[in-house]
């Protein structure tokens, strides 16, 4: 065998090492654990908001909470890190003008 052969060997031999360990390295320190901050399901996480409802759009900076974006209860929700709700002027929920007022569906599992 010449030189060249042993070497597109060597690169073989190489890229099967890499394709059996590759799969352990990828998932090492991936790994993630999901917590459920609100939900509009009561019991589903940590705090119940019944107008979160089809929450679709969610904004926030390095230092202040989470407007959350309703889009069925026609509302904008603010939230802190923990998913406590934060009321404005004394208000839970901040009404969008022109918003949609949908009746709550419940989810399916």
């Amino acid at each position: 065998m010449d030189a060249n052969g042993r070497v597109h060997d060597l690169a073989r031999s190489i890229c099967a090492f890499a394709l059996l360990i590759s799969p352990s390295l990828l998932s090492a320190g991936t790994v993630f654990d999901q917590t459920n901050l609100v939900s509009s399901v009561p019991g589903l996480a940590a705090n119940t908001n019944a107008n979160l409802i089809d929450p679709w759009g969610m904004s926030f900076s390095a230092n202040g909470p989470f407007w959350i974006s309703n889009q069925n209860s026609g509302t904008t929700t603010l939230f802190d890190g923990a998913g406590n709700l934060m009321k404005v002027g004394g208000n839970p929920d901040i009404t969008i003008p022109g918003g949609a007022r949908a009746q709550r569906v419940p989810l399916r599992r």
